[in-house]
């Protein structure tokens, strides 16, 4: 007689059950079982059954609902909770067919009945004997469909592993607080969870010590949503759950294993029962012997690579190929959907600059009279003058041409959130108005949006690396839904005389930050009035989508037209032509060629203090504008 190495198992009692008749399941309920990779006959031998209207109402599941809900037929898919002590149904959790809501709104997928307390869901391959005996490891997971189609593939695939599986309320399902009434502020009091979290009492009563647990939750416990909360706190979100969970496992005594779920290909969430009917029995197991951890990565989740495949192409084919060029608002400046920044000091012409952007978008002139434009409708949005100051300025632009809109606001947040205390976020209530000003932006059309200043449109902090990265988000969103460019008004951070001038993107407030956010920034410097009493506006641009070009001279065209400027290239001059010390040196020692000067004297005459004469002097000398004769200056032929 062949020897068999595998002892069946003791059959246990069918538990004791109020329902009249015997378990049966509705073709609707089969086929719902069936995608979950749960047969029907393994259903049946665990109680669970298609309930009714009448069975439930005898069972009092009415109470549950509000009163406008009670009218309505209720029938659903209903789960045994068995006492094993007693051997008898103690509870019940049902999955209605058809939705109801709750007099909270809210419209929960699960129904129980009210004063049940919360249990362990044991399928009926869960049997005392597993639970009393230490050397049975126990799989834990979150929901009775998922419970189930472990069971029956443990069932059918372990036949030498003597298994029992356990399933939740949901995540937070194993573990609670003992509830006490508490005052509250209006002198009443009120029922709260209150004090040290402690296992449910179904699992309480489990002898723990020595046994190999592993815990089988969603795979959207390791999303960022939950690591980020995690993070913040050790019993937030799905993750906190598990993890308080497995502690208290562990303080009895048991081995605690986390089974990391992967993700579907597209993102979305799976749980074991979607993972068995996608992979089968076998893959999952696999799964659950080999892809566990004692405790999760919070930051390996957080930071976690981009899923997608990395393509990498040869440098010869990618020109081969010749990627089209983006859509430039401005060409070389702005594509669309980007940002550009135009930055400089107070006074310098910043939101001239930007009028003659707006202007030329409209006009389909080219910018500056350089930089050539998609021609389209263009919104100003200006925050510091108000409506009466932007019209005497738009006066000074010549001909307005239609499209060119103006909005003066006042201060117009767009941040959708802000630092609320340490890694916390508050949400601004910005999301609204986000969304209105893209519809409207959309209904005219727009093909370029201009913010000035950027210190109004925001409450963050410029200086802040997440805050500014978070600030130029919400505008490229705005740049691709509707789409358009982006143009914004920004000032030069506030520098000593004697500190190095840069001349570029690394001049602005808050630069840090700013410089790897905008495709193009563009600042604008005022430089010292020459000798002739008139002033020089020199433009330096730091680009990344294009060749970068070189340094531009502004010119105000004057008269009725004193907002409209040009550009032409830059052309340095010679220093004495540059710096005002220097003329009034040079005035001075030339009103008598053939005279001989002290610095002293020339200090009083030219108004410049000796700390600063020598070097104008010694500069003069070196330039060969002047001669130096012992201690005495003069002009030189």
């Amino acid at each position: 007689m062949p020897r068999n190495d595998i002892m069946p198992e003791r059959a246990s009692p069918r538990p004791v059950s109020p329902f009249r008749f015997p378990p049966s399941l509705s073709a609707q309920h089969e086929e719902e079982l069936r995608k979950r990779a749960i047969s029907k006959e393994f259903a049946l031998a665990s109680g669970v059954r298609s309930a009714y209207d009448n069975e439930l109402r005898d069972l009092n599941f009415q109470a549950s609902l509000p009163h406008e809900e009670r009218k309505k037929g209720l029938q659903g898919i209903c789960f045994p909770y068995v006492d094993l002590e007693l051997m008898a149904e103690a509870a019940w959790r049902i999955k209605p067919d058809t939705a109801f809501t709750l007099s909270d709104g809210s419209h929960p997928k699960y129904l129980s009945r009210v004063g049940d307390k919360v249990r362990a869901y044991f399928p009926h391959t869960t049997t005392p004997e597993l639970l009393s005996d230490p050397k049975a490891n126990i799989v834990i997971t979150e929901g009775e469909y998922k419970a189930l189609a472990i069971a029956e593939a443990l069932q059918k695939a372990e036949r030498k592993r003597r298994l029992a599986v356990i399933g939740l309320q949901g995540v937070n399902g194993g573990w609670h607080r003992e509830k006490h009434f508490v005052p509250t502020p209006d002198g009443g009091h009120e029922k709260k969870s209150v004090g040290p979290v402690k296992l449910i009492d179904d699992l309480q009563a489990i002898e723990w010590k020595k046994r190999t647990v592993y815990i089988c939750f969603d795979s959207d416990v390791a999303g960022k949503k939950h690591a980020s909360a995690f993070k913040q706190s050790k019993y937030a979100g799905a993750w906190g759950a598990e993890f308080v969970l497995a502690e208290l496992l562990r303080a009895q005594g048991a081995e605690v294993r986390i089974v990391e779920i992967p993700d579907n290909d597209n993102g979305e969430k799976v749980g074991a029962d979607d993972y068995i009917a996608r992979h089968g029995q076998y893959q999952f197991l696999k799964l659950l012997w080999n892809n566990w951890t004692a405790r999760r990565d919070v930051d390996k989740a957080l930071y976690r690579p981009n899923p997608e495949a990395l393509v990498f192409v040869e440098a010869r084919e990618i020109v081969k190929a010749k990627p089209p060029r983006p859509v430039f608002v401005i060409d070389k400046l702005l594509p669309e959907g980007g940002t550009m920044i135009v930055a400089a000091a107070p006074k310098v012409g910043k939101s001239g600059i930007e009028l003659n952007a707006a202007k030329a978008i409209a006009t389909g002139e080219d910018f500056l009279g350089v930089f050539p434009v998609r021609k389209g409708r263009c919104v100003y949005v200006q925050t510091e003058i108000p409506a009466w100051a932007m019209a005497e300025r738009l006066k000074l632009m010549g001909d307005l041409p239609e499209g060119m809109l103006i909005h003066t606001p006042g201060r117009f947040k767009l941040n959708l959130w802000e630092e609320d205390g340490y890694q916390k976020k508050r949400e601004t209530g910005n999301r609204e108005r986000v969304a209105g000003l893209i519809q409207a932006l959309r209904a005219q059309a727009a093909s370029l949006v201009i913010f000035d200043p950027l210190r109004h449109f925001h409450s963050l902090n410029e200086l802040n690396v997440d805050h500014v990265a978070h600030l130029f988000e919400v505008f490229r969103a705005i740049g691709r839904a509707v789409p358009c460019g982006v143009m914004i008004v920004h000032h030069h951070r506030k520098t000593a005389r004697s500190q190095v001038e840069y001349e570029g993107a690394e001049d602005m407030s808050g630069s840090g930050a700013l410089f790897g956010e905008a495709d193009s920034i563009l600042s604008v410097y005022k430089k010292v009035r020459r000798s002739d009493d008139t002033r020089r506006y020199k433009m330096v641009f730091d680009l990344r989508h294009a060749e970068t070009p070189d340094p531009m001279e502004l010119f105000r065209m004057g008269g009725e037209n004193s907002m409209l400027w040009t550009a032409e290239p830059w052309v340095d001059t010679p220093s004495a032509l540059t710096d005002e010390s220097l003329d009034r040196i040079l005035a001075v020692l030339s009103k008598d060629r053939m005279a001989r000067y002290k610095a002293r004297a020339i200090e009083e005459m030219a108004g410049i203090k000796r700390t600063a004469l020598y070097g104008k002097l010694n500069q003069l000398v070196r330039s060969g504008q002047i001669k130096k004769d012992g201690n005495l200056y003069y002009v030189s032929e």
